[in-house]
């Protein structure tokens, strides 16, 4: 089943990393020919519209560097109407490194962003780098932070003197619109900007979170006159959970340091905060320690109200990464509050650089592999989702009342998919289930998170009730009947 790329897998030991989160065995990646002789990693990478998965990355012949661009069918096949075989290899001059933490961003059209270290490109879906892409086919060497918005044109954050500001641009990196206001922050997905600031509130040093618009006018109806004042959030939660303690296992009269440091949209148009919880230790003579604790997520509502607060995600996964003795790596997967999963992968000799969410639960990992040799190479697999079950039965809905009745017919040999763009259409890299003969359908692994359930309808049909919104949780089971009858 995993024949394809077996060298890859096996050093990656899917043994011990199945005993925790497993390893996905629909997707087996294939490593161009090409890369088996070259010393290299995988450092960042993106999921298509179209649900193929572009990984980027650097090779070396002898000492040098090569950039490294390889697109992978849903199943870990090559796609080989990409480059010269499914992936493409550019010669390194100084201006065209990639950056350190190989940032790709995926535009829909099946074409992506890649952040170089002298600003972005355009790697089209053919493989190759749109040269009409700004000027000499780069956009601006103080431009990063791209966010691609629905209406095809991209978002990115122009880094100034005494601040930064956002650019809009097109396909081809024409400036379509520059803004006038100067903010520090992190640029959203949505196109939003989001801003920490820091003062003394009533002799209280506060961090607050501002958000603006695309046109960077600030968002008033967001928390009080468009702020929210996160700290004194999260010091309500610690304090009902002390004492705190430092590595030393001493007690800390103080609550600890809460340090914001990223803001992610929410599926429901609110926000997620992740903080780390710091505790300090002066340890004599003069040598200052700080410990992580415990990490935070916020999820705000779009108008700044709390809806959570907790020690893992309600919202969204991450994955954290630690390494162990050599030549062992590790790390912990966070699906949701109190399902955080760790896992480790032994032998492999590599490491893991990074982690991209796939659409159906799980993650892509990247990194390098050693191979049970001394050359340590680009690799890439994917871990399977881990979490609920969705279950239910498709059914001729004769009183259309979208209930389930003991004396309505069942539809068996039918199509429910998990619709994880939520664009009423199935998509190639979406999950799908087929009924048995008694109408019924199973989605076994969902990873934690909200889901749309479809199903493919006959022509001349109709849904009687509005398609299942559901939230999973690890090991739960939600059951989800579906009805159609004939379109009046």
């Amino acid at each position: 089943m995993l024949s394809r790329s077996r060298t890859l897998i096996e050093a990656l030991e899917p043994r011990s990393l199945c005993a925790s989160v497993g390893l996905d065995p629909h997707f087996a990646a294939q490593l161009p020919a090409v890369l088996k002789s070259m010393r290299g990693y995988a450092a960042g990478g993106a999921v298509l519209a179209d649900g193929r998965f572009l990984a980027v990355g650097e090779a070396f012949e002898g000492n040098k560097p090569r950039n490294v661009y390889v697109l992978y069918n849903a199943n870990g096949t090559l796609a080989t109407t990409f480059g010269p075989g499914g992936f493409a290899i550019q010669t390194v001059a100084r201006t065209a490194k990639l950056s350190l933490v190989g940032d790709v961003y995926a535009l829909g059209d099946g074409s992506a962003i890649i952040q170089f270290a002298d600003g972005l490109r355009r790697l089209t879906a053919g493989g190759q780098f749109d040269p009409t892409f700004g000027i000499d086919g780069v956009l601006d060497a103080q431009l990063s932070e791209a966010a691609p918005q629905t209406d095809g044109t991209t978002l990115a954050v122009q880094t100034l003197v005494g601040g930064s500001r956002m650019v809009r641009f097109d396909f081809h990196g024409k400036v379509l619109r520059v803004g006038k206001t100067n903010v520090f922050g992190t640029l959203l997905s949505t196109g939003e900007r989001a801003d920490f600031a820091s003062g003394k509130v009533a002799d209280e040093f506060v961090t607050s979170l501002a958000i603006f618009n695309n046109d960077l006018t600030q968002k008033t109806s967001f928390g009080n006159k468009g702020q929210v004042a996160l700290s004194p959030l999260c010091n309500a939660w610690l304090a009902k959970r002390g004492p705190w303690f430092n590595k030393w296992g001493e007690a800390i009269d103080s609550l600890p340091f809460v340090f914001f440091n990223n803001v992610t949209p929410a599926r429901d148009g609110g926000y997620v905060i992740d903080a780390n919880v710091l505790a300090t230790r002066t340890q004599p003579p003069a040598d200052s320690t700080t410990d992580v604790q415990t990490r935070l997520r916020l999820h705000l509502a779009k108008n700044g109200s709390l809806i959570s607060l907790n020690t893992a995600s309600d919202d969204r996964a991450a994955a954290t990464f630690f390494a162990a003795n050599a030549p062992n790596f590790g790390g912990v997967f966070h699906f949701g509050e109190g399902a955080d999963a760790t896992f480790s992968l032994t032998g492999a000799g590599g490491s893991i650089t990074a982690a991209v969410r796939n659409r159906l639960g799980g993650f892509y990992l990247l990194g390098s592999s050693s191979a049970g040799s001394s050359v340590s190479h680009f690799t890439v697999v994917r871990t399977k989702a881990t979490g609920g079950t969705i279950t239910g039965t498709l059914f001729n809905d004769h009183d259309r009342d979208g209930v389930y009745d003991s004396t309505e017919a069942v539809n068996a040999g039918r199509t429910v998919y998990l619709d994880a763009n939520n664009n009423a259409r199935l998509d190639a890299d979406e999950a799908t289930a087929t009924t048995d003969p008694a109408g019924r359908y199973r989605f076994a692994d969902v990873g934690a998170g909200r889901y749309v359930v479809r199903r493919l309808l006959p022509a001349g049909y109709a849904l009687t009730a509005p398609p299942a919104i559901v939230d999973v949780a690890p090991g739960t089971s939600i059951g989800v009947n579906l009805g159609s009858a004939i379109r009046v």
